[in-house]
């Protein structure tokens, strides 16, 4: 988780070309310590991009249908 997070916040491209910091630099450890906060989080941040027209399908991203069947991906971040 803390490998994404820190990804995400340097590698800022996936926002497109109005992109927003994420605060703090370093994930907080409460984000870190559960699946369901960090799910949480990224799915706010692909429902954010998704509203700003920032995202794929799964078909479009090359993910399995096994896969969506299983994690059940719906949108993705475009880059």
């Amino acid at each position: 988780r803390a490998a994404v997070y820190r990804f995400l916040v340097t590698h800022t491209a996936w926002m497109g070309g109005n992109g927003r910091a994420l605060l703090p630099d370093e994930p907080p450890e409460d984000l870190l310590k559960c699946d369901h906060s960090f799910d949480a989080w990224l799915c706010a941040l692909t429902a954010w991009l998704h509203d700003r027209g920032e995202t794929v399908g799964w078909k479009q991203a090359f993910i399995s249908p096994e896969a969506v069947d299983v994690e059940g991906h719906l949108l993705v971040l475009s880059q």
